[in-house]
C-alpha cells in the first residue's frame, strides 16, 4: 500500500562496544544493543533493541566511536527475523538513507575533525551507493 511508512527514530545508549561482520558477499556491516528508557506510571523502564546497520559508509565512519553507554540518534526501519519456529526476533535495520548521529558529551579537537570528514562524505553530490 502506497501509504504504509516503516520508520524507526530512536535516541539511546549503546549497551555495549559494536561488532563488525561480514556478509556471505563479503560486504561489512555492524550489530549493537541499544537501550531507550520511558516511563510507565512512576517506574522508569528500559527497553533493548537490536540494530543492525548495512549502510558501509555509517560502518567505516562510525565504527570507532560506537562503544558502550555512547548516547545515539538512530532512525531506521523496523525488521524481524525468525529465530526458529518459536521465535521472532525483532530488529531494528539502518540502510542508505536512514541516519545515525552521534549524541552526548563534547567531543575533541580530533573527533570534532572527524565528524566533520563524515559529513563531508554524506553530503557528497552522488549517491552513496
Amino acid at each position: 500500500m502506497a501509504n504504509d511508512l516503516n520508520r524507526v527514530c530512536l535516541i539511546g545508549r549503546l549497551g555495549k562496544d559494536d561488532e563488525l561482520k561480514d556478509s556471505s558477499s563479503g560486504k561489512q556491516y555492524m550489530k549493537f544493543s541499544l537501550a531507550t528508557n520511558r516511563m510507565k506510571g512512576r517506574e522508569e523502564m528500559t527497553d533493548w533493541h537490536n540494530v543492525t546497520v548495512w549502510n558501509e559508509k555509517l560502518v567505516e565512519h562510525l565504527h570507532p566511536y560506537l562503544v558502550k553507554g555512547k548516547q545515539i540518534y538512530l532512525e531506521g526501519l523496523a525488521t524481524s527475523w525468525r529465530k526458529d519456529d518459536d521465535h521472532i526476533i525483532p530488529q531494528i535495520e539502518v540502510n542508505y538513507g536512514h541516519n545515525i548521529q552521534l549524541l552526548g558529551e563534547k567531543m575533541s579537537k580530533q573527533d570534532s575533525a572527524n565528524v566533520e570528514e563524515i559529513k563531508s562524505v554524506f553530503n557528497a553530490d552522488e549517491p552513496p551507493f
